[in-house]
């Protein structure tokens, strides 16, 4: 593996809302700021504000596609009770059910 020099910066090119866009990147750049500062994405939320958010959503992701696999029209109750094996300090969860209401088709 090759050593990255800290002030190092990449090229990133990459399609964002089906438009094509480049910016330079620092290594240790997170894609939260990346995409708002760099690319000026402003929509992209962080919600922690610490860019640890990979915390939660990798295991929220997970269970529900596995859970919508299996019940692909839940109802919020349903949801909700899948969530309740995850802890998410950040959001409040509201944003994340609203987002499987979505992904399952629902209102």
């Amino acid at each position: 593996m090759r050593r990255v020099n800290k002030n190092e910066r990449t090229r990133v090119a990459l399609t964002l809302n089906d438009r094509k866009l480049a910016a330079e990147a620092e290594p240790r750049m997170l894609l939260s700021d990346f995409l708002r500062h760099a690319l000026g994405a402003t929509g992209t939320h962080v919600g922690c504000e610490h860019g640890v958010c990979g915390f939660c959503t990798p295991g929220i992701l997970m269970s529900f596609t596995d859970f919508l696999g299996r019940n692909p029209h839940p109802t919020e109750e349903e949801i909700r009770e899948v969530l309740s094996g995850h802890l998410c300090r950040c959001t409040g969860y509201a944003g994340i059910v609203a987002a499987i209401k979505e992904a399952a088709g629902g209102p």
